[in-house]
This record gives C-alpha cells, sequence and structure tokens, in this order.
C-alpha cells in the first residue's frame, strides 16, 4: 500500500476485498477504524467483554457481523505496520445483492396494505421503507463519500464498512439506540420528520408517533431493569436537511443487564411500528425487499470503556458500480401516500447532496 491516508487504505481493502469499519463518533474529530480478517458472524448476546464493533440487521431473527478490535487505528494516516494484508476475506456461498428501487406505484401500493393493516385494527403505526438504486463507483466513491459525510455532519454517527457477505455499506445516522459506560446507560426517542427550519407547530401526527416512540422506550428501559429513569422534555433536532421530535432519556442500569436493554429496545416503533411484533409482520408484506441491515443498529462496542450503538438510518449499501439507498417514515390513520413518499425523498437527500459533491469533485 502506497497511499499511507485513510482514503487510500479504504480503496486498497475494497480492491483486495479485505474486510474493514470506520466510524466517526458525533462530536469527534478523528475517525478510528479496525481492520479485521475475517469478519466473524454472531448471534445472541452482543459481547459486551470483548473490544470490537458490531452490525446488526433490522430482522432481530438473523445474525449479526462482529469486528473484533485486535488491531484499532486512530485519525486519517494509516501506518504500514497497522495493516495486515493476507489475502482477501473467504467469499460467501451467495454473494450480496441490491434491492431494487421502489416505483412510486410500488410504494403506494404498500402504503395501502399498510393503511388497511391500520383500519382493521391489527397495527397503529407502521413504518414504510423504499430502496433507490443509483449509478455508483463503489470502490472510488466510498471512501471519498466517508470523508465527505464526516465533515457534512459532525454531529451525527458516520460509518464506512465493508464485507464480503454484505458489500460496502456507509451512512450517518442522527439516531442513539443506546449508549452504556459503566452503570450509566443513554438512550433516545426520535420521530417525526419535517424539512429542517420550517416554521410554526409540528403537527398532531408527528407529536403522536413522537409520543408512542417516548412511551415504549420508557417502557422498556423498566422492564429490562434500569432505574433512576431520566427523560427530558420534547424538542427539535435538526439532522442535515430534515428536523425531528426527539427526547433523551438516561438510566442506571447493571452491566448485566444491558443486553437486555438492548434486545428489548430493537427495533423500537419509530423504525418498525406498533404494536412491534404485529407492524414487522406488515412491513414484511409491504415492502417488497429485504431491508438487511438497514434499520438494524451498529457501532463501537468496550471501545475507550464506552458501548455506543446507533440505529443505521440515512445508509446507502454499494456493489461494484451501482448503490441502494434506504429511506423511510411512518404511517399511521392520518397519513397520505404522496406525503410520505415526498418524506421519503427529502431524507434520500441527505445522501445524495453528498454523493453528487464527490462526484463532481472525482472528475
Amino acid at each position: 500500500m502506497t497511499d499511507s491516508t485513510l482514503t487510500g487504505f479504504h480503496r486498497h481493502c475494497l480492491s483486495k476485498g479485505l474486510s474493514f469499519v470506520s466510524w466517526r463518533m458525533p462530536g469527534d474529530n478523528l475517525p478510528l477504524t479496525i481492520p479485521v480478517k475475517p469478519v466473524k458472524i454472531i448471534s445472541g448476546l452482543l459481547p459486551l467483554s470483548t473490544k470490537g464493533f458490531i452490525f446488526a440487521p433490522f430482522d432481530i431473527s438473523r445474525d449479526a457481523l462482529w469486528f473484533k478490535a485486535e488491531m484499532l487505528i486512530s485519525g486519517y494516516k494509516v501506518e504500514p505496520g497497522h495493516f495486515i494484508d493476507a489475502g482477501p476475506d473467504v467469499k460467501p456461498e451467495i454473494a450480496p445483492a441490491l434491492p431494487h428501487s421502489t416505483d412510486k406505484q410500488s410504494y403506494i401500493e404498500g402504503f395501502n396494505l399498510m393503511m388497511d393493516a391500520i383500519k382493521a385494527g391489527k397495527i397503529t403505526k407502521g413504518v414504510l421503507s423504499r430502496a433507490i438504486r443509483i449509478p455508483f463507483q463503489s470502490t472510488e466513491h466510498a471512501p471519498l463519500l466517508f470523508n465527505d459525510l464526516c465533515q457534512a455532519f459532525p454531529e451525527a454517527f458516520v460509518y464506512l464498512l465493508y464485507a464480503p457477505v454484505t458489500g460496502i455499506w456507509l451512512g450517518a445516522s442522527p439516531e442513539l439506540l443506546i449508549s452504556s459506560a459503566g452503570s450509566r446507560i443513554r438512550t433516545m426517542a426520535l420521530a417525526g420528520t419535517r424539512p429542517a427550519g420550517t416554521l410554526g407547530e409540528w403537527g398532531a401526527k408527528e407529536l403522536d408517533e413522537q409520543e408512542w416512540v417516548s412511551r415504549y422506550i420508557k417502557a422498556k428501559l423498566e422492564i429490562s431493569g434500569c432505574s433512576g429513569i431520566e427523560q427530558t422534555p420534547v424538542y427539535t433536532a435538526k439532522a442535515g436537511n430534515v428536523e425531528h421530535l426527539r427526547t433523551d432519556f438516561q438510566a442506571m442500569v447493571t452491566s448485566d443487564k444491558v443486553n437486555n436493554v438492548l434486545n428489548n429496545l430493537h427495533p423500537t416503533p419509530a423504525v418498525c411500528g406498533w404494536p412491534v411484533d404485529e407492524a414487522r409482520d406488515v412491513i414484511n408484506d409491504a415492502e417488497g425487499y429485504n431491508r438487511s441491515f438497514y434499520t438494524g443498529y451498529l457501532g463501537p462496542v468496550n471501545i475507550g470503556n464506552m458501548t455506543s450503538l446507533y440505529v443505521n438510518l440515512r445508509c446507502m449499501q454499494a456493489i461494484d458500480n451501482e448503490a441502494a439507498l434506504y429511506a423511510g417514515g411512518g404511517i399511521t390513520k392520518g397519513s397520505d401516500a404522496g406525503k410520505e413518499w415526498d418524506e421519503t425523498s427529502i431524507k434520500s437527500r441527505t445522501l445524495l447532496v453528498e454523493i453528487e459533491k464527490i462526484r463532481n469533485l472525482a472528475h
């Protein structure tokens, strides 16, 4: 490897099929990177006693990826001794694939199916998402996009990840699922979306969504054995070109119950719906594609004596010369199909705008 920058390291790994994950914590200046071979497949409890990075899917019955931190690189410069080039990881039996783009007619059909479930009383809320396929030169553009997202979204959790079983994933998530340091944990309720800078009060639909998610999280913290639960008043939080309603929570919990909290929180009504189990079944019928790691969770585990897991939002998956962006929104009895479609378009602009920037820079 002749390019000692992190961008050069990323490109080398991608061209050679070598697994790695890089991430930048909200508010930090420098990213951290774990080069790993091979990536491990895990299920069940999160290995909180070891250092690494977890990449877990939306569907809790499916396996997660574990990047063990045998080596940890800090910053944008990579020393030759930090990198072990022992050949590519073993390729999976089934190569990863991108979903097809969701056209508007298919989205409306899924919306109507979800509304039927709401009217029948099966669910109160569902989260309907769609995939957007675009041309994307993965090896060339993904490292540039990671750098750009770090600069553009200083308060987001930004990551770039590659493994043979997943292809490239990257994104800039605004939503913390859970952080744990000692006996204190933090989480948040994040729901409702509108363009950033919108004037006036939030609508009843968005306020109701936020209330459902907040109640859910508080109840899950209680049944997980947390004590001293505190929550902030609802406030508006900016996330790129959109803003959300947000409530922050903190609580005390013993280390042996952190996995209970995680398993009880994921997936939240903000990315699934309510009731969660019933909403998940409706999602499988309505969306027409496998979410895979979109709306799953990811983050560093036991790095710097802290575990910080984020919901995988504002993200994309890239393979060869194409990518799929993912965006979704909450559907309730007061939802309008056209407005919900437009909301997903607004959310997808978070990445699309930055992708256009790096395309211009690359030419």
